[in-house]
């Protein structure tokens, strides 16, 4: 019996090592510890090209309803910097205008609140989504470097009129 038993285990747990073997982490940096690491990020989809894809990591891109609006997460320049952290993911918007993608807008401090909502800060801002009716952006805020922490956020804004931002 004690022999049946241990030929189960060694059958349940190999598989797992075999497929867990040079399984490759979401960006370099963010190993679990103890792994030995990755130098370069894996691809994470195809390049949309310029202006939507940076020398940073751009992805979680969704669309509006009449597919007009792009809202992805990205470590591009001109994020916010996350104190003691090596990476910043802010949201960015883009608009299709004129048969092309628009150069996407840091949706941040700065920002003119007829062109978007103010949502980023030196957190991780990750997830973004929106309502059906495209009043409502949806998104994750983590402590950097901490995923245990999401706190998922919404901000009702309408084009030309930002919202107040809501947990």
């Amino acid at each position: 019996m004690k022999e049946k038993c241990l030929i189960l285990r060694l059958c349940s747990v190999v598989p797992v090592l075999i497929l867990a073997h040079g399984v490759a982490n979401a960006m370099p940096g963010m190993d679990m510890p103890g792994s030995r690491g990755n130098e370069v990020a894996p691809p994470i989809s195809e390049s949309m090209g310029e202006p939507l894809n940076s020398p940073g990591a751009d992805f979680e891109i969704t669309y509006s309803a009449d597919g007009k609006t792009a809202i992805f997460t990205s470590t591009r320049p001109g994020s916010i910097e996350s104190p003691g952290n090596p990476y910043n993911f802010d949201i960015w918007m883009s608009h299709y205008e004129k048969g092309a993608w628009q150069t996407p807008i840091h949706l941040g401090p700065d920002i003119d609140p007829s062109v978007g909502p103010n949502i980023n800060t030196s957190a991780w801002e990750l997830e973004p989504s929106f309502s059906d009716d495209g009043n409502v952006i949806y998104f994750t805020r983590y402590e950097p470097g901490n995923l245990s922490t999401g706190d998922r956020q919404e901000i009702h804004w309408r084009l030309g009129a930002a919202g107040q931002l809501r947990s």
